[in-house]
């Protein structure tokens, strides 16, 4: 493992975008991991956070030194200002931040692709993460990771995260189909056996297990 995918909530346990929440939690994992791993905080909406809420959130962390994981649909909304997200997406490169685009469906990736064409989006190592099953209760189709490198474009690295019991299974193919893998509990908590993992390090190893077996 190499970097951490950090979610925080607030007070009553909701998904927050707020710097006061995620300001202990980063200093709590680099007091746990020092520059052994890499954090990357996320500005993922959630249905509840605008454009410019999340653009907030990493001004008020001034997030040199951490990765941002942004959700392409969610961060060019179709209300939004496209190019004052992709000036703000080119300032953060400059210091240094390494930016991850989440992408849902295939027809995410042909956005990325086209605000890629346009300049919005600035070629150059970033990552892409391709998300696989659904989240709880969603009614957002399945696609299979195939569907998503049909219309992406090789040149930029690219990860997967999945979702439901063949969790495993999925991220297993990622790998051997040359991509990264993120697990852990903002995904999911069942084990292949459905049994609910006690701690990240054990989905985690679990996974570890299953790429290394022929």
């Amino acid at each position: 493992a190499s970097m951490i995918h950090l979610h925080v909530r607030d007070a009553d346990g909701d998904h927050s975008l707020d710097a006061d929440d995620y300001r202990p939690a980063i200093d709590a994992v680099r007091e746990a991991v020092a520059d052994k791993m890499l954090i990357q905080i996320t500005t993922e909406a959630a249905g509840r956070y605008r454009t410019d809420e999340q653009i907030g959130l990493i001004e008020k962390l001034y997030p040199e030194g951490l990765s941002v994981s942004v959700a392409v649909r969610e961060f060019f909304g179709e209300d939004d200002d496209y190019q004052a997200s992709g000036v703000f997406l080119a300032g953060l490169r400059e210091i240094g931040v390494l930016l991850q685009y989440i992408l849902y469906t295939p027809d995410d990736v042909r956005l990325y692709r086209t605000l890629m064409t346009s300049g919005l989006i600035i070629p150059g190592y970033h990552l892409v993460l391709f998300v696989l099953g659904q989240y709880p209760h969603s009614t957002q189709p399945d696609h299979p990771i195939g569907d998503f490198l049909a219309c992406h474009d090789a040149n930029v690295p690219w990860m997967a995260c999945a979702f439901g019991a063949d969790a495993i299974d999925r991220l297993t193919e990622a790998v051997r189909l040359g991509g990264h893998v993120r697990i852990g509990f903002e995904n999911g908590w069942l084990l292949p056996d459905g049994s609910v993992a006690p701690d990240n390090a054990t989905l985690v190893r679990t996974l570890k297990t299953a790429i290394d077996s022929p």
